[in-house]
């Protein structure tokens, strides 16, 4: 995958589509959660983490002196 620029407008109401050809090569479908970030004057957009992969850690740190909070940041991007 390299990288690929395409114009999109914002709605109204702050809506903006992802170009197809993007959405396909990235392999987003209707409906896929999304992570939207923003990082200087930009705007990152990330697919979501299927919610299968944090399952996987439920009760990982149940005895860890480690700030729960601190933990979950470092999930997010």
């Amino acid at each position: 995958m390299g990288e690929k620029m395409a114009k999109a407008t914002v709605e109204e109401r702050g809506r903006i589509l992802i170009p197809k050809e993007i959405r396909d090569e990235m392999q987003i479908h209707g409906g896929e959660e999304m992570n939207i970030r923003s990082r200087g004057d930009e705007i990152v957009i990330t697919k979501g983490k299927p919610l299968e992969k944090f399952q996987q850690l439920k009760g990982c740190i149940k005895n860890s002196s480690d700030d729960p909070l601190k933990i979950k940041n470092m999930w997010v991007m």
